[in-house]
């Protein structure tokens, strides 16, 4: 078991050993899809958003970075009801709230070959709704989310020369809707970094 154990240790350090990527500054650009969900609502659903943006990447080493960027992106649920008022409001509505997000990732690369690498990143985010959530109830007036959000996020995928494919999750951890309802969100990707 030792042996193996070392085995996978040295393959490690040896795939990472032939690094493509230098070291320094690299950006890119991506288009994005989400599915997302506010947490602590009764009956919400997953809605899809679209998105894109910059990517940004200071490789301290060929296998370790700092990854961030700017995105565009759709988040929300889709509700059927609500609690308003201390009553419970039967409706078909969406929540979509259109946000910059920007994340502070620590990331890692491991190389597979000459062109593809492996890779993944963790950290906190922050966003700012451009058009924030909110629904309108006859007789009690608009509700409304908040235009700013914060959280952890992380992703993981693979790079093949200068694309990447990927795949990730935000996990909101401030209240952006009444009833201490919260951003869940999966976010999947293309990117091209120049």
């Amino acid at each position: 078991m030792k042996k193996l154990i070392l085995t996978a240790v040295m393959a490690v350090f040896t795939l990472t050993a032939s690094a493509q990527v230098e070291k320094g500054m690299r950006y890119g650009l991506t288009i994005t899809g989400s599915m997302s969900k506010y947490s602590e609502l009764p009956d919400a659903e997953n809605t899809f958003g679209y998105g894109g943006g910059l990517i940004l990447e200071y490789n301290f080493t060929p296998n370790v970075y700092l990854g961030s960027g700017l995105q565009f992106g759709l988040r929300g649920s889709k509700v059927k009801a609500l609690d308003v008022a201390s009553q419970s409001v039967t409706l078909d509505g969406s929540l979509k709230s259109y946000n910059l997000v920007i994340p502070v990732n620590i990331g890692g690369r491991v190389n597979l070959s000459d062109n593809v690498a492996l890779f993944g990143q963790v950290g906190p985010y922050a966003s700012f709704a451009l058009k924030k959530a909110e629904l309108q109830i006859l007789g009690y007036g608009t509700i409304e989310g908040e235009k700013f959000d914060w959280g952890l996020n992380g992703k993981v995928g693979v790079e093949f020369s200068q694309f990447q494919v990927f795949g990730g999750y935000e996990l909101g951890m401030k209240e952006v809707w009444p009833g201490d309802a919260k951003n869940r969100s999966i976010v999947f990707g293309v990117g091209y970094m120049f």
